[in-house]
């Protein structure tokens, strides 16, 4: 079994939140589901030795048997739900928040980025007449390499907010309709 924490309401955030991530991935066999090698390779190292006694994430095949996992979870009384019900509700407004914030902050670096990479291409054009080319060529790659790596990590940044913003959501729903 896991090791007991101290968690608010008995909630362990990492442990369902990878629950939540892992629904279905680890479903079949190499019969029954052949992805290919490398995802059945991947599928049979979760099952098998990262996490062979259910101690890192609960194998649920289907998002009904995850939620029969969240149905089995009792409370002393209704109060006690309720008020998982309004931290949980705490958290999703929490990343709501940093998700706000992230795409606040993202527009305006993607605006500096542009108005310097043009700024510098016309102060280099003004300056060098013979050697303009190679140095428009060098601005032009450090502005392509500097928004794919903004768009890149603030990509992730808004996916992984996201993601767990839509989990909070699903296990409030899961709560309000039992």
């Amino acid at each position: 079994m896991r090791k007991q924490r101290y968690t608010p309401y008995f909630f362990d955030i990492k442990y369902e939140r990878r629950t939540y991530k892992h629904i279905g991935k680890d479903y079949g066999d190499r019969r029954t589901a052949d992805r290919g090698l490398i995802r059945n390779f991947l599928r049979w190292y979760r099952k098998r030795i990262y996490n062979r006694k259910e101690l890192k994430y609960r194998f649920c095949n289907t998002y009904e048997e995850w939620k029969l996992y969240l149905f089995e979870r009792r409370f002393c009384n209704a109060c006690d739900k309720q008020n998982m019900i309004k931290f949980l509700n705490k958290q999703k407004r929490v990343y709501e928040e940093v998700f706000d914030s992230i795409k606040t902050v993202i527009i305006p670096i993607y605006i500096a980025l542009y108005s310097v990479g043009i700024a510098a291409m016309d102060k280099i054009s003004e300056e060098m007449e013979a050697a303009e080319s190679e140095a428009r060529e060098a601005i032009v790659f450090c502005m392509i390499f500097m928004t794919l790596f903004i768009v890149s990590i603030s990509s992730y940044w808004i996916f992984q907010h996201k993601s767990d913003i839509h989990f909070y959501e699903d296990y409030i729903d899961c709560l309000d309709n039992e």
